[in-house]
């Protein structure tokens, strides 16, 4: 089973895919800002902030 922190790193990758044009930029800020809420909930401050740079 894997940890959360795991899980995350992971959801971070896959979000790195989303491409950048237009047409995904609400599919590219939900899953940055859900990455971003995730590291909140592991009091992940820096890993919150990156995520949510990137949304």
């Amino acid at each position: 089973m894997l940890a959360p922190v795991d899980l995350l790193n992971i959801a971070e990758r896959l979000s790195t895919r989303i491409p950048s044009s237009g047409v995904y930029a609400p599919d590219r800020n939900i899953s940055w800002l859900a990455v971003g809420q995730g590291w909140l909930k592991l009091d992940d401050i820096s890993g919150a902030f990156r995520a949510l740079n990137r949304a």
